[in-house]
């Protein structure tokens, strides 16, 4: 019993270790899939880490929802954003939402801004969602927009550029 515990994460790490160096790292949100799951301590059951990842069509936009946020990338912005003081990147490529409502534009280090995402990344086709938890991304013509369920707050990204909803 505790020997298959053992093999079952060692092959979550495996896989996750083989997606981040082989196939997560051109998008800015890399995370273990759905099904992958941890161990907390020694006798204790696994505990599934449930998390969802998908790209818009254009795979200009990538994004991973969790239970406690949902972060998505933008890779080529219509304008580019006005610089943030105190930011030593730029505000604007990446958008967050966690799971009480706060929304948050964090500064992106200079050479982190998002890349177009991977082709390995499952497409979120226009009209379909994604939901984890209260946390929810819609895939649109006009960009992604993803919510807390219970606050209605949330932001949209597109090629336009974040906005709160």
């Amino acid at each position: 019993m505790v020997l298959g515990g053992v093999v079952g994460v060692l092959v979550v790490v495996a896989f996750v270790l083989g997606f981040t160096l082989f196939g997560g790292s051109d998008s800015p949100a890399a995370t273990p899939s759905a099904g992958a799951s941890s161990s907390a301590g020694t006798g204790t059951a696994a505990q599934p880490v449930v998390s969802e990842q998908f790209a818009s069509p254009s795979r200009n936009i990538s994004c991973t929802v969790t239970a406690s946020e949902a972060t998505c990338g933008i890779a080529s912005l219509a304008k580019k954003p006005t610089p943030v003081e105190g930011c030593d990147g730029t505000v604007g490529y990446v958008a967050k939402v966690a799971a009480d409502g706060t929304v948050t534009t964090p500064c992106v280090p200079r050479g982190g801004k998002p890349k177009a995402a991977a082709k390995s990344v499952h497409v979120l086709d226009y009209g379909e969602s994604v939901t984890v938890g209260k946390l929810a991304c819609t895939s649109s013509e006009t960009g992604v927009r993803c919510l807390d369920k219970s606050t209605g707050k949330g932001f949209t990204i597109a090629r336009a550029g974040i906005g709160g909803v």
